[in-house]
């Protein structure tokens, strides 16, 4: 126990001797623990391989330890961004199956689209009796009648023209 101070000039000594005494007695309990020796032999091999003292050992480690916590932040930084990019991805990949969705739809509504209306075309063709190649024929003398400045309302005057002519 600390002794009264009582305001004497002598109170700063005692206390002064007391807080040594208290550290002596740690480091005594500490150099007494088994592991302070493999410390102190682990510090020893290090110093003849390495030519790392003591000193500059600790001053690595504080180093070390000081890079250490940076990285762990830019870490918890990047993990953040990732974490918000992932979320980001997976609206993207829904919005994405939406569309995929929507187009498949609409592809399936133009097929039904176009087989309704080939079947609306063939019904008036087989009601006009008029054959395919009937048509391919006259969508060739279109073609043929206007690449020479005509077309076959003005072809079919001409040829009434000369029928009656």
């Amino acid at each position: 126990m600390i002794p009264a101070l009582n305001g004497q000039v002598g109170a700063s000594v005692t206390l002064f001797s007391y807080v040594v005494h208290a550290v002596l007695v740690e480091v005594c309990n500490r150099v007494a623990d088994p592991r302070f020796v493999h410390a102190a032999m682990k510090l020893v091999t290090i110093k003849d391989t390495s030519g790392i003292g003591y000193d500059e050992a600790l001053s690595r480690f504080e180093e070390a330890t000081s890079k250490l916590l940076h990285v762990e932040k830019q870490l918890v930084e990047k993990k953040a961004q990732l974490s918000h990019a992932e979320g980001d991805l997976a609206q993207r990949k829904q919005e994405l199956a939406g569309i995929e969705k929507a187009m498949a739809e609409a592809r399936r509504k133009a097929k039904s689209e176009e087989a309704k209306l080939k079947q609306g075309l063939m019904a008036r063709m087989e009601q006009a009796d008029v054959k395919a190649h009937e048509i391919e024929d006259v969508a060739r003398l279109k073609a043929e009648v206007g690449k020479q400045g005509l077309d076959i309302a003005t072809l079919l005057k001409l040829a009434k023209e000369f029928d009656s002519g």
